[in-house]
Formats: C-alpha cells, sequence, structure tokens
C-alpha cells in the first residue's frame, strides 16, 4: 500500500511537470493499481491539454478489469470535463457528462463549474 501511494505520487509529480511520458512510465510500472493511480495518469493528461488522451484512458478503465474492483469517480469524470472546458470544447466536455450521467454519477460544483 505504502509503494502505491509512493506511485501515485510520482505520476502526479510527472504530470504537474508536463512530463507525461514519465507520468505514463510510472503508471505501467505499477503492479497494483486503484482509482487513484488511474485518476493521477488521466489528470495528467487532461491539466496539459491531452484531453483525448485523457478521455482514452478513462476508456480504458472503462474497458478493463479494474473497473470489476473500482469504477471511475467524479474526480475521473472532472478531470476529463475539465481538460475539454479549459481547451474551449464545450461540445466534448457536455458529452463526457452526459455519458458520466448514463454511469449514474452524480455531479459536484467543480464537475459543473
Amino acid at each position: 500500500e505504502d509503494c502505491l501511494i509512493v506511485k501515485n505520487s510520482l505520476i502526479c509529480m510527472y504530470g504537474k511537470n508536463g512530463d507525461l511520458k514519465g507520468a505514463q512510465d510510472q503508471f505501467s510500472e505499477a503492479k497494483v493499481k486503484n482509482v487513484v493511480t488511474w485518476n493521477s495518469l488521466i489528470t495528467s493528461y487532461a491539466e496539459s491539454g491531452s484531453c483525448e488522451e485523457a478521455f482514452d484512458i478513462l476508456s480504458q478503465l472503462e474497458r478493463s478489469g479494474e473497473c470489476t474492483k473500482f469504477r471511475p469517480n467524479i474526480i475521473t469524470w472532472s478531470a476529463v470535463i475539465g481538460g475539454f472546458a479549459s481547451k474551449g470544447r464545450g461540445r466534448e466536455a457536455l458529452e463526457v457528462f452526459r455519458r458520466m450521467q448514463l454511469a449514474n454519477e452524480k455531479t459536484n460544483p467543480i464537475t459543473i463549474s
């Protein structure tokens, strides 16, 4: 568990510094993943402006066997929605928002802002 916390922190660190390859490498090396691991990578891509990649990773999470253990949460969805919105891509942000609603995820003030 401690190792996973460190791995998640490294993914965030690389992502915040714009090193998406470093973030992806840390994610790929993680033997165990949880929703925080996935959110760290998705947020890294979304905040760097790589919205399609963030959305693709969200889709991978939904298709993976990981979804039997956990599912995308409000942070996951908000990161992708925010990524598209910050790039002026309201239509795509709205499409992801609708998909979030279909997944029965409740909104919060961050999702809507």
